[in-house]
């Protein structure tokens, strides 16, 4: 974490910082199974390979997809600061208690928002969803195990990053990676691949029903003969 150690070993700083919070934010916002723990000391930099290395792998969190969608949107929402987003994000990400108070949680986002983001108090997003999140647990939402572990990841990882890279910006990370995500996802190889593959599913499983769609088939003649 020490920059000028880094620049020695002919690495820059600024880039690594940037490059280790976008495999953070791909972990858990694209592929939703992430290094749990990512603090300095179990991330090497590796000047040869020119690679980033995670170590201590004894802590592992995982997210569905709706639970990386709508973290995915509260970290945009963040980044605009878009403060009803921020709520309705939040609300998504959680689960409501019997006790959960809806409109004294909506006054306490605007007065967060207000706080960290539009005044400035707050030196980056992590910092901002830190505050939020007690605001969650103070009203009544529930976050599950994995969600807590997500956001304790990405505000560790932008803590180390903006040591390396201090104007990091955590919610343009956020947003190029899904862009680049959804980007690769849509390469024509691989969706020819991945209709290929759908085609082999769908055609063994006409092959094995084949017998009882002869049956309703033949069923559904007889009808329109009937009229």
């Amino acid at each position: 974490e020490d920059p000028e150690i880094l620049r020695a070993a002919g690495l820059d700083p600024s880039q690594l910082g940037a490059t280790f919070m976008r495999a953070i934010i791909k972990q858990v916002l694209i592929d939703g199974f992430f290094h749990a723990d990512p603090h300095p000391g179990n991330v090497l930099a590796d000047p040869v390979a020119n690679r980033i290395v995670f170590l201590d792998l004894g802590l592992m969190g995982r997210l569905q997809t709706e639970q990386r969608v709508d973290l995915l949107g509260l970290v945009y929402a963040l980044k605009e600061v878009d403060i009803s987003g921020i709520a309705d994000s939040l609300i998504a990400l959680g689960e409501p208690t019997s006790s959960f108070d809806e409109p004294g949680f909506r006054e306490a986002v605007d007065r967060l928002a207000r706080q960290y983001l539009v005044y400035g108090q707050a030196d980056s997003i992590g910092t901002a969803l830190s505050g939020f999140i007690g605001a969650v647990f103070e009203y009544g939402l529930i976050l599950d195990s994995q969600l807590t572990l997500a956001v304790k990841a990405i505000v560790q990882a932008e803590d180390t990053a903006r040591r390396l890279a201090y104007d990091l910006d955590m919610g343009q990370a956020a947003v190029e990676e899904a862009q680049a995500a959804i980007a690769a996802a849509l390469d024509p190889d691989l969706v020819f691949k991945e209709v290929q593959s759908r085609a082999v599913k769908i055609g063994k499983e006409l092959a094995r029903r084949a017998p009882s769609l002869d049956e309703a088939l033949i069923k559904w003649l007889d009808v329109i003969n009937r009229g």
